[in-house]
Order: C-alpha cells, then sequence, then structure tokens
C-alpha cells in the first residue's frame, strides 16, 4: 500500500497492487515481505507540513491501516535506508534523541505492537562498500537487538557499489558482509 492523496483527501490511500501481491503470495504459499513502513524517499508531500503531533498520528493509522488489511505478513522492512533517507517526520517519531536513533528504535517498537507475528527488518545499500556506513548500519541493529526488536536485516547491492572499481574490492564486500554476521541475525 502507498501512503497518498487522492482528490486532495489524506485520509485515501491506494492498496491495489498491495492488495494483488498480498493475495497472489497468500493463494500460491509464498511468504509476503512488506518495502516498507518507514523511508524518507516516499511518503505523501502533505507530511512534512503537518504540526509533529499530528505526523505521529497519521504514521500510527498507517501502521494500523497496514496492520489491519495485511494481517499475515511474514516480513515487514520497517526502515528502509536510515543511513542514507532519513524521513521527514522524523522528529515526531523521537528525532536522534538519545541514542542518535531514537527515530529508528520508536518506528521498530510501533511495528512490533502493530505487528506481532511479523518478522521485522532493516534494510540500507552502500554499506558493503563502506566500512564507516557498516559500522554506523551495525550500530543501529545492536540498538534493536538491545531492545529484541529486530529480526533480520537487509542489504542493499547496486551493480555500481558493488562491481570491481579497485583493486581489493571484493575483499571489502566479503570483509563488511562478515561484520555484518558478527549480529548473529539472518541477512537478506
Amino acid at each position: 500500500g502507498k501512503w497518498g492523496s487522492v482528490e486532495g483527501t489524506r485520509d485515501v490511500m491506494s492498496w491495489g497492487e498491495m492488495d494483488a501481491a498480498y493475495a497472489l503470495a497468500k493463494a500460491k504459499g509464498f511468504p509476503v515481505k512488506l518495502h516498507t513502513l518507514v523511508w524518507g524517499s516516499q511518503q505523501p508531500n502533505w507530511i512534512a507540513s503537518l504540526p509533529e503531533a499530528e505526523q505521529l498520528e497519521e504514521i500510527q493509522e498507517w501502521f494500523q491501516a497496514a496492520a489491519a488489511r495485511y494481517p499475515a505478513l511474514d516480513q515487514i522492512e520497517v526502515v528502509n535506508e536510515p543511513l542514507h533517507q532519513p524521513p521527514p517526520y522524523m522528529n515526531a517519531l523521537g528525532g536522534s534523541g538519545v541514542t542518535g536513533w531514537d527515530w529508528v528504535l520508536t518506528a521498530f517498537r510501533m511495528a512490533r505492537t502493530y505487528f506481532p507475528s511479523a518478522q521485522l527488518l532493516i534494510n540500507e545499500y552502500s554499506v558493503t562498500n563502506s566500512t564507516t556506513d557498516m559500522e554506523r548500519y551495525i550500530a543501529i541493529i545492536r540498538l534493536l537487538q538491545n531492545e529484541n526488536l529486530i529480526d533480520g536485516v537487509g542489504v542493499q547491492g547496486h551493480y555500481f557499489s558493488t562491481r570491481e572499481y579497485f583493486p581489493g574490492s571484493a575483499a571489502l564486500q566479503k570483509a563488511n558482509l562478515d561484520l555484518l554476521a558478527q549480529t548473529g541475525l539472518p541477512i537478506y
């Protein structure tokens, strides 16, 4: 489902494509992974102009609506690309806060409440080709692990960031994946 504005109202969501994918997967016995609940690259434009309290209400309504519509999701990417694409409403979720990533923790706490039986995932790109970014990513994951909020991690790779740019690139990719594997979580 997509948050969306139809005919000027922010209360209407477009679910058609997700409904079809969900129905097909359930009919065929395939697992269903929702991509994604919180992502700075895609949300309705109107949410950025709301006061933080109203932003939080809209986020909660979005989580609640998705949970009601898709009760048997297997996996959910709760937050996508936190290092590279934080959402304009991150302060409504707690901003950086004490941990530096309070908004991510809040999103996962909400997801655990609304989707108690789904596996909760985080996803990020360009972490296998940057040890600095991988270490920042792992720091978020460790915070989530401390509260038992995460069940798996996503690594998004693009050809332009994983091809052999320099000698040792493949070794760097492997070393960073090995760092991530030390979290003990499945890598997707």
